[in-house]
């Protein structure tokens, strides 16, 4: 399932300044075709499967609002730092769909709640 146009705009968002999309590449049901993540200066450029991004380091960056449900989308993310940001709110209940996640940084914001039953269903995710 590839993100929708609505839900890629969701998602910059709260990710803005570190993912910049291609506006002229989307088809004609509304999912993008390729993204550019800049990631500490490094540009990486998905194209036509964004569910399959494997690694997000977005430390740092003075986000602010909750964190986006469409992350979720990422089905492929191994890897998602969010450390010392201002996010609040829950951690999404729908994060627990990222089944290959390995290493999941959310300290330094301000979260709020319990920890999300479905991040039980986590088998490949490392106790640091």
């Amino acid at each position: 399932m590839a993100l929708t146009y609505k839900q890629m705009e969701r998602m910059m968002e709260v990710l803005q300044g570190s993912v910049q999309t291609s506006h002229s590449n989307f088809g004609p049901l509304g999912y993008a075709d390729s993204l550019l993540l800049v990631i500490k200066g490094r540009g990486l450029e998905y194209s036509k499967n964004l569910e399959y991004v494997a690694s997000m380091d977005l430390l740092g960056n003075n986000f602010s609002r909750d964190i986006p449900r469409e992350l979720a989308n990422l089905y492929g993310l191994q890897n998602l730092n969010l450390t010392g940001n201002k996010l609040a709110g829950k951690i999404p209940e729908n994060i627990g769909q990222l089944k290959w996640l390995e290493s999941l940084d959310l300290s330094r914001n301000n979260l709020l709640g319990s920890i999300p039953s479905s991040m039980s269903l986590w088998k490949t995710l490392a106790a640091s």
